[in-house]
This record gives C-alpha cells, structure tokens and sequence, in this order.
C-alpha cells in the first residue's frame, strides 16, 4: 500500500491535519481569487499551473499553506505525478485552461479519472472571463477572446 486513503476517504481526516485542496489552473484569474479564499479559510492548497496563460504575479508565494507545482496537464510523461497530487487531495478545483483543443481534452480525462479512480470530488469549471469586455449576448464560442483578462 503506498500510503494513500482508500477511495473515497479523506486524507485530511485520516490525518489529522487542513483539508487539501488541488487547483488546476491556479495561476489564473479564477483559480488565483479561490486559492486566496480556501488559505484563508484555513485549507493547504496544492496549486497547479504550466503558465501558459496563468501567471506567477497572481500565486500567494510565501503564504503558508500553499505549494506549487508547475507542469502540463493531459501529457502522459506527467500522470504519475497528477495521481499523487490527487490522492494527497481532499478536493480538486479543474480551472486549467490549456489554449490547445486537443491538450484541453487529454487535460481533462486526466483529472476525471484521477479523481474516479481516487473517489475525490471534483468541480469542472471555465471562466468566461476569456471572453473580456465583449458586449454582444449571447456569448458564443467564436466571440473575441481575452486570455489576460484578470490583467486589468
């Protein structure tokens, strides 16, 4: 046994110890303002990032509670890692939004079935915050994108 919870046990009770909350994409707009909300409401929180369209200026360095981990996600060279952080995890945030449809879809298989085969729950989520200051409503997948909006 590696040291993990069964499935569907949290690691955090088992322990003793914060709840422990994975975010992909933390470098983002989203996944930056519920990093701050979960350590300050007293979880440790395992930040993911590859910084593609995430940017180190919006991490807490320094914070205590927080960890970063920066890699793609969806690339198999990396699963091994991705399972450990997802068995270390009570909950995890999918905020990653790789710019590639292809990298997008691998990234996202990759965290549903961590999060299957571990039984951790998992909220799945894009920003629509991509879309800036566009105007017209509905928004629709072929409206301008802004992929800094959280720069402003």
């Amino acid at each position: 046994m590696d040291g993990t919870p069964p499935a569907g046990r949290s690691p955090g009770a088992e322990r003793g110890r914060a709840r422990r909350a994975l975010i992909t994409g933390a470098a983002g707009c989203v996944g930056s303002h519920l990093t701050d909300l979960l350590l300050d409401e007293g979880f440790e929180v395992v930040g993911l990032d590859d910084l593609s369209n995430g940017q180190r200026r919006h991490l807490p360095w320094g914070r205590a509670g927080f960890q970063f981990e920066q890699f793609p996600l969806g690339e198999a060279l990396y699963e091994p890692r991705f399972e450990r952080l997802v068995a270390a995890a009570d909950v995890v945030f999918h905020l990653a939004v790789p710019r590639d449809a292809e990298r997008l879809l691998r990234a996202g298989l990759q965290v549903v079935g961590a999060c299957g085969r571990r039984g951790r729950p998992l909220l799945f989520a894009s920003s629509a915050a991509v879309y800036g200051r566009e105007y017209s409503r509905p928004l629709k997948e072929d409206s301008a994108l802004q992929l800094d909006a959280c720069a402003q």
